[in-house]
């Protein structure tokens, strides 16, 4: 086998970053983008996105160009290992004068159902590739393929920890761990408008978004996020915003608009959502990539996780939070750790609908009257 030594990032001239995953795995790897630009300043970085989160990283300042490709993990359920490399193939023919790269970063932890690996391999030519593995068989830095490291991460910690492991691996060092999104002036003037014009009292704002991401797992059942919402009006005196993507339009039918409670499900980009999160007081949700951007903008989350690694996915911030009641059938409970059940035990998820708004309203009242305070920083365990 032939023995590769680890490149060093302050040495590379050129790098990609492949991070093909959802809207949740992108703003995570905001840190991780930050500190390969301070220990490469001088290196030409370029970010391959899926399109749907183009217009979040577009405007990021520690990347020299955004490259978008369309596809999904359910194209490899649809096409296979070798449908999607050749989506893999089309998407760098488009790109053809695009130079090869000396290090190619491939940051996401667990199988590539986007042909990542493959389509890191058509940028490179005596560059490496480095990408992150749960467990692979090596020794003493020897490898199976030649121009590949597998950087291998057996630690139970953050993903944001996780991904900065890279950094360390390639020879640089972590300054901050913090989360990072990048709404433009144009995102914060739309923003204060917004709230200008659909909320006339001065009233704290929480936003809402009852939505479990792409899972029904993750799903806290609507009628409680309808009764929470009416609790906070009441009890809190609170401005309701309730947010959603465009294909979740079923829960404008759920919440009745009033005067401290608007829906704007659908309307939003991207980055005029981190604008207006940088104004709330309070955001509540399941574990989804809204909730993280919400974190990323500094915005204190109440997150509502049920068959989720809290260890994981916990979001990020001063006074951010999770309200759970961890059966022990979860992934952290069982010692799993995997991003969040496949299937549940029950003929419901009872880790959430058993959770009762009682209990998500005291953790938000709570946090209402707590001073918003930053991000924190993310312990980076020394492995030395």
């Amino acid at each position: 086998m032939r023995k590769i030594s680890v490149p060093r990032l302050s040495e590379a001239k050129a790098i990609l970053i492949i991070r093909l995953d959802e809207l949740g795995d992108v703003i995570l790897t905001s840190p991780l983008l930050r500190e390969v630009r301070k220990n490469a300043p001088h290196a030409y970085i370029t970010l391959v996105v899926n399109k749907s989160n183009y217009d979040l990283v577009k405007t990021c300042p520690y990347v020299n160009k955004v490259l978008a490709c369309n596809w999904k993990a359910v194209h490899y359920e649809l096409l296979g290992k070798w449908g999607v490399r050749c989506k893999a193939l089309a998407f760098r023919l488009k790109y053809v004068w695009s130079h090869f790269q000396d290090v190619i970063v491939i940051p996401r932890r667990g199988p590539d159902f986007y042909g990542a690996e493959f389509l890191g391999r058509l940028w490179t030519r005596h560059g490496l590739i480095v990408a992150c593995r749960d467990s692979i068989s090596h020794r003493n830095g020897e490898q199976r393929r030649p121009r590949r490291l597998y950087f291998v991460n057996h630690a139970v910690e953050h993903e944001v920890a996780h991904n900065l492991r890279l950094i360390e691996f390639l020879g640089g060092c972590v300054r901050s761990e913090s989360l990072e999104v990048w709404p433009t002036r144009a995102d914060n003037e739309f923003a204060e408008k917004f709230l200008r014009d659909n909320f006339t009292e001065e009233r704290v704002l929480v936003v809402l978004h009852p939505s479990g991401g792409r899972s029904e797992l993750k799903q806290w059942p609507i009628e409680r996020f309808v009764e929470l919402a009416d609790n906070m009006v009441e009890k809190c005196g609170a401005n309701i915003l309730v947010i959603g993507g465009a294909e979740e339009e079923w829960m404008n039918l759920r919440f009745r608009e009033s005067a401290s409670v608007k829906r704007a499900v659908g309307l939003f980009t991207l980055n005029q959502l981190a604008a207006i999160f940088s104004q709330t007081r309070v955001f509540v949700g399941g574990d989804s990539g809204i909730m993280h951007l919400a974190a990323a903008a500094g915005a204190p989350v109440v997150g509502i996780f049920g068959p989720t690694s809290e260890i994981r996915f916990r979001p990020l911030g001063g006074t951010s939070q999770v309200v759970t009641l961890r059966y022990a059938c979860s992934p952290d409970a069982v010692g799993s750790f995997i991003d969040r059940c496949s299937c549940c035990h029950f003929d419901q998820p009872r880790c959430l609908t058993e959770l009762p708004m009682s209990a998500v309203l005291s953790v938000v009242a709570k946090a209402l009257v707590e001073v918003r305070k930053p991000p924190p920083t993310i312990e980076i365990l020394d492995r030395s």
